[in-house]
Parts: structure tokens; sequence; C-alpha cells
């Protein structure tokens, strides 16, 4: 986290003390190109529509900062290969603003992307190689989008939404020991994260009512994947394929669903446990396999639990209070 933030700090600093590729119009086109190390890339769209602006850097070091504010239908994409870049982009307000980071390399990149405000924007970054970390915040704004893709080890995805509305987050990992979190506070909200291979950790947290949260991971062993809701009328789904696999599920308000589903993929010893504070809430539990373990509770009235198991050596406790 130090690297990261220093990191940060001195792209920020650096990018305004150096000349900046800068748009505020209509339909303006900024292309720079970097080959080497320590090179530094500055570009604003400011205001306007239609805009482009394209980053490309090759070598070790790199830093590049784009900035969009306001204006409509503005596009920024950055690219990076090999190791230790970083990308930073922002969005204030506006409408329908775009902003894309491609790193690719050994590892050790960093992409941070931030909106503030505005309506319908995206912002999307994908890395490949070791132990890089994708940092995405909304704050405020509608119908924004934030999409993450890391393919690797030791890779780490974090995405904020916050006051935010009819909003969508998004990351995909392949690899082995990644982590994914997502946090989302505000309305009908979606959050997805999508895990293939070994020892990844998914974990979602929302605070609002109507949102959606789902984990699915694939084809490997000993992942963990955790959900967390507050106040009302939430889905959390969660799907588990492979052996030695846990999920938690918490839940607390009205009219709440928790759902989850947990398949033997070579071997079992799997742990799911679901928790839900409330009225009008239900929880439901499949396992399949054997030496499974699952426990589910609920306190208040007007619950539902329910549970099935398949496979030899399973037990399942249920606690409605």
């Amino acid at each position: 986290m130090k690297r990261i933030l220093l990191c940060t700090t001195a792209a920020l600093v650096l990018a305004l003390a150096t000349g900046a590729a800068s748009a505020d119009s209509q339909s303006n086109q900024a292309f720079i190109e970097q080959a080497g190390t320590n090179n530094i890339n500055s570009q604003t769209q400011d205001q306007g529509s239609g805009n482009l602006s394209r980053t490309y850097q090759n070598g070790t070091g790199n830093a590049a900062t784009t900035t969009q504010t306001g204006g409509e239908a503005n596009s920024a994409y950055v690219t990076q290969t090999n190791t230790n870049n970083t990308a930073i982009q922002a969005q204030t307000d506006g409408y329908s603003n775009e902003m894309r980071a491609t790193q690719n390399g050994a590892g050790g990149n960093m992409v941070n992307q931030v909106q503030i405000g505005g309506l319908s924007h995206k912002a999307s970054a994908t890395q490949d190689g070791i132990t890089n970390t994708i940092l995405q915040t909304q704050t405020d704004g509608d119908t924004n989008q934030l999409d993450a893709r890391q393919n690797g080890t030791g890779n780490w995805s974090s995405q904020t939404q916050t006051t935010a509305t009819n909003s969508y987050a998004y990351i995909e990992q392949a690899g082995t020991g990644n982590i994914a979190s997502q946090s989302q506070s505000g309305n009908l909200q979606d959050a997805r994260i999508t895990q293939n291979g070994n020892s990844h950790w998914a974990s979602q947290s929302q605070s609002g009512s109507g949102q959606i949260a789902s984990i699915t991971q694939l084809g490997g062993a000993a992942n963990i994947a955790s959900q967390v809701q507050g106040d009302d009328t939430n889905y959390a789904t969660i799907y588990q394929n492979g052996s030695t696999n846990s999920m938690t599920q918490v839940q607390a308000g009205l009219g709440n669903m928790a759902d989850a589903q947990q398949w033997d993929g070579a071997g079992a010893g799997n742990v799911g446990e679901q928790r839900q504070d409330g009225q009008f809430n239900t929880a439901s539990l499949y396992q399949n396999g054997n030496d499974n373990r699952s426990f589910q509770s609920q306190t208040g009235s007007n619950n539902t639990l329910n549970a099935s198991q398949v496979g030899f050596g399973n037990r399942n406790t249920q606690v409605q209070k």
C-alpha cells in the first residue's frame, strides 16, 4: 500500500509540473508515444465532446495521467508495456465519458481510476502479469460502470462505489492467489466477481436497498468468498466449484435473499455459512460432494431456511430465533 500511495502522489505532482495535451472543444485527438524508462505523460480533456486521447508507453517505471473534466462522449486510453508502470485516470461530472488502461508486463504495475459525479461513465482496466494492482473508485453519479480484469498471480483489484445509483462493478481474475474486493453504498447497484483458479479471495460489501452481489469461483481449490449486505430487498449469490472452498454470507434487513452453491471438483471438504437478521428473509444453500459443512442462522420473524447436501459425511446446522 505504501508503494501505491507514493507512486500515485509522485505521478500527480510530476504531471502538474510537465506539459499536458489538452482538449477543450469537439472531436479533438491527442496521441503520445514514449519508449524507455521513467517517462511521464499528462493529458487533459476539459469539457467539449467527442475528444480522444491515447498514450503508449513501452518501458519500465513510466507514468501516465489522464483527466477528463465534464464534457460528453470523451475517450481516454492508456497502454503500458513492461514493469512498474503507473496509470492514473480521473473523470469528473459530464456524460458518457470513457477511460481505459491496459498494462502488459512481468508485474508490479498499477492502475488508479477515479470517477466523481456524472452520468453513464465507464472505467476499465486490464493487466497481465504478477503482483499488479487495480484501484477503481466512483463517488456519486448514476449508471456508471467499473470493469477490472487481471491474469496472473498475486494480483489485487479493489472497486469502491459511494452514494451511487444504478451503477455496475465487475472484477475478473484468472491465475493463483488473487484478491478482489468490492464496496458499494447507494441503491440498485450490481457488483460481480469472477475468479478462475486456486487460493483466491473475494469480498463484497453493500449498504443500501435493491443491491445485487455475485461471486463465482471456478475450477480450483482453497478459495474464499465473503458477502455482507445491509438494508432491504438485497440479493447475494455465491457459486464455488472445487474442493476445500469456504464462503460466508451475512445480511441484515427486510426481504433479503441469500443463495449459495458449492460443487465438488476433485475432492470436497467445502464450508458454507449464511447469517441473516431481520424479517421476510430467505437463505438457500446447496452442497455437492463429501465431508462438506454448512451453518445457517436467522434472527427475526417470517424467515425461511433451505439446505440441500448430496454426498457422504456432510453436516448441516440450522438455527432460527
